[in-house]
């Protein structure tokens, strides 16, 4: 998946179609690059509680943030049940983070439970 379809993911699932007073265009929102724009998406993932039913993950927190690898220098960022994201950013590492959970939420039929 691109950058771009990334960001798109993103949008959609903040159900937003505008950004009032982002200056650049709506459909190129850059998420990856501002912080201002993805620690919403953040705080919307840690309030949603996601399961299928069955087994479930109640609420998707950050368990590891900014944590240095000491052997690559990356800095890791996890959301529980998820995977490690590395990066040489802590945006960078925290977008990764935020798109896995948006896609395994968006695209593997993961409903909201009440």
């Amino acid at each position: 998946m691109t950058q771009y379809e990334s960001n798109k993911m993103i949008q959609k699932f903040m159900g937003t179609e505008r950004i009032i007073g982002y200056p650049g265009p709506n459909d190129e929102i850059p998420y990856h690059q501002d912080w201002a724009l993805l620690m919403p998406v953040l705080d919307k993932i840690c309030r949603t509680r996601i399961g299928d039913g069955c087994k479930f993950v109640e609420y998707a927190t950050p368990k590891t943030f900014g944590l240095i690898n000491e052997e690559s220098g990356e800095i890791m960022v996890r959301l529980s049940g998820f995977l490690v994201f590395k990066a040489d950013t802590l945006i960078k590492a925290t977008w990764s983070a935020v798109v896995d959970f948006v896609d395994f939420y968006t695209c593997r039929g993961i409903k909201s439970l009440p």
